[in-house]
């Protein structure tokens, strides 16, 4: 039987984690499969654990499906490989992360899994780029996202219209190669891309709703200019290394 593992990487979550976890939960009832999630809480300095702590006790049905682990490295890709390498992973496993804002609307998630589940695709990406009429968005930031993916497609070979997009969901063979990567920040996505292509993984690329700031208090990290000079750092060490 199939089952899924979820993750959410968490860094100073506290105020919208219950919420996302409850968003969240409620989508994954509706899966014909088991499936639990793990919040890779990464180097918080907030009450994180203690908010999915206090939820897991106030509510039963969270205590079998959601469980948080703390990381001994932070950054988003280290988050992901820990969980991943944790995990008692076979055939029939089915694995995905999503980030923790939840910008990425959730219910695209069991179509995922059913392509997985099919054996349509090795692993299914969401993206925000193939229908931008579902992307509530700033303009500035849709054209950055183009612009990195055109140099990512370019340089690496991705064939992918959004490497960046924080939902995928893929099968053990995806889990595997997962674990080779190195990448511990951002840019996990297009080491991960990169060597599922290189690899020959099937992968099928879906659109998806996408909400920019679905918590509109919560901070933005995103820095173009610097972020920027991080990316062609990144995506060097990712052709050199693959």
């Amino acid at each position: 039987m199939y089952i899924l593992t979820l993750v959410i990487p968490a860094k100073n979550e506290a105020p919208y984690i219950q919420d996302a976890l409850r968003r969240l939960s409620k989508t994954l009832s509706d899966l014909t499969i088991p499936w639990k999630i793990i919040v890779a809480n990464n180097g918080s300095t907030d009450d994180t654990e203690q908010k999915i702590q206090e939820l897991i006790a106030v509510d039963h049905k969270f205590q079998e499906t959601v469980s948080v682990i703390n990381c001994p490295q932070t950054g988003k890709g280290a988050a992901i490989r820990f969980v991943a390498n944790h995990i008692q992973g076979d055939m029939e496993t089915v694995f995905g992360f999503i980030d923790a804002d939840l910008s990425a609307d959730p219910d695209a998630i069991p179509g995922m899994i059913d392509r997985i589940i099919n054996q349509q695709a090795d692993l299914v990406i969401a993206s925000r780029l193939l229908v931008t009429k579902t992307t509530n968005r700033g303009l500035l930031r849709t054209l950055s996202s183009k612009g990195f993916n055109f140099v990512t497609n370019l340089l690496l070979k991705l064939r992918v219209a959004d490497a960046q997009c924080g939902l995928k969901i893929m099968n053990q063979k995806g889990v595997e190669l997962l674990k080779t990567c190195k990448e511990t920040g951002w840019f996990l996505d297009i080491e991960f891309l990169a060597k599922v292509r290189q690899d020959g993984l099937r992968v099928v690329e879906i659109p998806v709703p996408w909400t920019e700031f679905r918590y509109p208090d919560r901070k933005s990290h995103i820095s173009h200019f610097r972020d920027g000079i991080q990316a062609i750092k990144a995506i060097i060490r990712i052709k050199q290394s693959c």
